[in-house]
């Protein structure tokens, strides 16, 4: 008899996720003076990480990578981190503080981690990047980072979905919980 495993793959939970993002109301947090509070102070971590980044960050207008493995030979060869500039509108960070966001994003999530831009690998680039963040502001985090992969990944059209917006909001926990399951990570 073969043994079903109960837990969701991150493909799944990643797209519940997404489905939470787009399709639910207000999120937790959503439009409050905590949530704004919250990604101001981690907007400000972003930019003081963003500058102990060793190497030049170019913005350009085009999508710079089709893969992480092209973004990890890529930045390797040419001792540069290039960022995408453009659909920078977000609730409360300013636009340099979202371009800051990307440039953070990849080098200490991503490439620090050696992981991809899948489902399972976001999530990993999210565990990784917490130790940068304090509890409250790892929430922030996880909205930002595996709710807009979640609903990326729900919408048929991803970011060019007429369904997508960019949303601010304090992550309830049991996002991360289903993904920690989801990955097999304790």
């Amino acid at each position: 008899m073969a043994v079903v495993d109960p837990r969701p793959s991150p493909k799944q939970a990643v797209e519940q996720i997404g489905r939470e993002y787009v399709e639910t109301g207000r999120l937790p947090g959503e439009n409050t003076k905590r949530a704004e509070t919250l990604y101001l102070r981690v907007e400000k971590k972003v930019r003081s990480l963003y500058d102990h980044i060793p190497v030049p960050v170019v913005f350009q207008e085009a999508d710079p990578y089709d893969s992480y493995a092209d973004m990890a030979r890529t930045v390797g060869q040419e001792q540069q981190l290039r960022v995408y500039n453009q659909h920078t509108d977000h609730p409360y960070f300013t636009h340099t503080g979202q371009l800051a966001f990307r440039a953070v994003h990849d080098w200490y999530g991503h490439l620090e981690a050696d992981v991809d831009f899948s489902p399972d690998g976001e999530f990993r680039k999210f565990e990784h990047m917490r130790q940068y963040f304090t509890r409250s502001e790892n929430r922030v985090l996880l909205a930002e980072v595996v709710g807009q992969v979640g609903a990326v990944h729900y919408l048929p059209d991803g970011f060019e979905d007429s369904r997508y917006e960019q949303r601010a909001f304090i992550a309830p926990d049991r996002w991360a919980d289903s993904m920690r399951d989801a990955v097999g990570i304790e």
